[in-house]
């Protein structure tokens, strides 16, 4: 029996101007053994029928482990895809970035945050870093948030203290215009 998924993915493929090598590769790089091509794709050339949708097909041959199904389409997509390469659904998210220039910018961001009041709070990336599973990312979080916290220190005790300032300079104004 021909298997739906495959001969689905395989008329899929071909819509969209697949050569039968690039689709073969790709159902087996997706756990996909020959045989079940093979079928699949006589049956899209017409040398057997289609699967029926009621077919237990399905049943019989069923995915490999190393392959993932889209939730929206329903066709067999590799576990590195981003998004699903016959409907465009996004499957997972790309890796975060770890470079250099990048931390050194999520860095800076972190220490320049709370003297811009927190405005641009909602674009600071280090939340999103630090429950990343990768390790570096994560490390690059838990910089980002001891960074966040130390700069909002110092930046309530510069608050403090300027306000301090000011105060004692207006009570030195008052007291000296009140002395006879």
């Amino acid at each position: 029996m021909v298997n739906p998924d495959v001969y689905n993915f395989i008329k899929n493929a071909l819509v969209q101007g697949k050569t039968k090598e690039e689709i073969s590769s790709d159902l087996t790089k997706g756990g996909w053994n020959e045989a079940d091509i093979e079928e699949a794709y006589a049956s899209v050339e017409g040398n057997q029928p289609s699967p029926s949708l009621n077919s237990n097909a399905a049943k019989q041959t069923p995915p490999p482990t190393t392959a993932l199904l889209c939730s929206y389409c329903h066709q067999p997509v590799l576990p590195q895809f981003y998004y699903c390469p016959n409907c465009g659904n996004k499957l997972s998210s790309a890796a975060l970035s770890t470079t250099p220039l990048t931390q050194a910018w999520i860095y800076a961001f972190s220490i320049v945050l709370p003297f811009i009041c927190f405005l641009a709070v909602t674009k600071w990336p280090g939340l999103k870093y630090y429950k990343s599973q990768d390790p570096k990312a994560k490390s690059i979080g838990i910089v980002a948030w001891v960074l966040l916290i130390l700069s909002t220190l110092v930046t309530l005790w510069l608050a403090y203290v300027w306000t301090q300032q000011i105060l004692q300079s207006t009570i030195s104004g008052i007291n000296a215009d009140m002395s006879p």
